[in-house]
């Protein structure tokens, strides 16, 4: 399990175990758009792991996934 950050320390991927309904924590950065979440990230794609925001993620099923890996 590991989290990856970016060059100004902000969380970038989690693949920590994550339970549904729970905040995810941390300084990030939305992968897609770049939006700065200083406190905890709105979501974490369920096939890739980046963070990102939610106006750049797709619930699919009661799954979060970015646009590019909401194909599944």
């Amino acid at each position: 399990m590991s989290r990856k950050y970016d060059s100004e320390g902000r969380v970038t991927y989690n693949d920590d175990p994550v339970i549904p309904g729970e905040v995810q924590n941390g300084h990030s950065v939305c992968m897609n758009c770049g939006k700065d979440m200083p406190n905890c990230w709105d979501i974490v794609c369920s096939k890739c792991n980046q963070t990102f925001c939610y106006d750049c993620s797709i619930d699919i099923n009661g799954y979060w996934y970015c646009e590019e890996c909401s194909d599944v």
